[in-house]
């Protein structure tokens, strides 16, 4: 499966949107503490994203050996 102009500008607006809408919920409504740790676990999350969408094939691979 290739990635046209059009499926990369609409993965970038999306990403872009989903992050700005998280960080402005995280940063106005979460005490401080808990900021972080939210915050940390949406960049994971939209890594994850990137790099499935970038990646495909990337969950073929095996850390350890299957018997």
């Amino acid at each position: 499966i290739t990635m046209t102009i059009l499926n990369l500008l609409l993965l970038a607006i999306g990403v872009i949107c989903v992050g700005s809408l998280a960080y402005w919920v995280i940063t106005k409504f979460f005490p401080e503490p808990a900021k972080m740790i939210a915050l940390a676990f949406v960049g994971i999350l939209l890594l994850i994203v990137l790099l499935a969408a970038f990646w495909p094939e990337g969950a073929n691979y095996r850390i350890w050996p299957v018997r």
